[in-house]
């Protein structure tokens, strides 16, 4: 038997062989089998690393005793793995626990609760098909849309910046990276932990999809997980800027959502950004993962600096 694992999780009982494949190596095994026997072969994988993982294919060959006969099989499909980016309960960051981004019983952070029809009204351009009521249309001849009662629950939407160099050309930091997307978890967890819907855009895309990485604000028992399994899986590969998923046309934010943004680098484009999201009712709150200076002037938008806090915290996590 020999099956294909990710290089980046090791299996510390068995012994494994370069397999000429980026990222990939063979585990072998061989052994006799009398009429009916069966073996199992358990394997420990050590999670090093965050990322998005394919375990196999598997190829088995079975033979005579002598090696006459033999036949080679691939078992298709294979597993996949996902492992979380690592977190940090947010007064290690240097940020207050319980409401760090605002207080959630105030202000204009209204939105609507789809689980709670108030009634109908005429269809709006823009409104999603799941919205509209097709008995009401009937009866009424024309489109109608559901009214949703209002729900007072804070929405915050975390906005990770993948791009950790002025230009892309020059590549990427991948501690600056991770640094990243491991503030961006611990803020999600943080947020859902106290009861806030959470959503995730980042200017990257999903492996093996051509589009962009953006979860919609929820409040669902698996919303956390959906979030953590697209920070799991971010490369270094940037699709556009962050400040054009920000005002992706089509792609509106909550109306009043707090909006964390977790970024090394502050670009004319993405100062811009924010402060029309500001001047549109949202809270926005950075969080500064590098450890240079911003030329930007951010008057009015709260910016915290991470940059010594989370150095301390991997260095004391190697």
């Amino acid at each position: 038997m020999r099956e294909q694992f990710p290089e980046a999780m090791p299996t510390p009982d068995v012994h494994t062989q370069p397999s000429g494949i980026p990222g990939v190596v063979f585990m072998s095994r061989s052994t006799s089998l009398g009429s009916h026997e069966a073996v199992q072969w358990p394997v420990t994988l050590e999670a090093k690393e965050r990322g998005f993982f394919r375990l196999g294919p598997t190829r088995l060959r079975a033979g005579d005793l002598f090696g006459l006969f033999t036949r080679d099989e691939e078992v298709p499909g294979g597993e996949r793995v996902v492992v979380y980016p690592r977190t940090y309960p947010l007064p290690e960051l240097g940020l207050t626990r319980g409401r760090p981004f605002g207080d959630r019983s105030g202000g204009s952070r209204i939105f609507e609760d789809p689980l709670r029809v108030v009634g109908v009204r005429d269809y709006v351009a823009g409104d999603p098909l799941k919205r509209i009521d097709w008995n009401a249309t009937a009866r009424l001849g024309r489109l109608q849309s559901r009214l949703y009662e209002p729900s007072r629950t804070q929405a915050v939407v975390v906005a990770l910046n993948i791009s950790t160099m002025e230009f892309s050309w020059q590549g990427s930091d991948p501690a600056l990276l991770e640094r990243n997307v491991v503030v961006a978890a611990s803020v999600a967890r943080q947020a859902f932990d106290d009861q806030a819907a959470i959503g995730l855009i980042a200017n990257g895309s999903f492996p093996d999809a051509d589009r962009p990485i953006r979860i919609g604000t929820g409040r669902r028992p698996d919303q956390l997980v959906r979030v953590l399994e697209a920070l799991a899986m971010i490369a270094a590969y940037t699709t556009s800027s962050l400040s054009m998923e920000l005002e992706r046309p089509g792609h509106a934010l909550p109306a009043g959502a707090t909006i964390v943004v977790v970024t090394s680098l502050m670009p004319p484009a993405l100062e811009a950004t924010l402060r029309r999201l500001r001047s549109q009712g949202h809270a926005v709150h950075v969080l500064k993962t590098s450890d240079g200076d911003w030329d930007a002037d951010l008057a009015g938008i709260p910016t915290t600096s991470l940059g010594l806090t989370m150095r301390a915290l991997e260095e004391a996590t190697r």
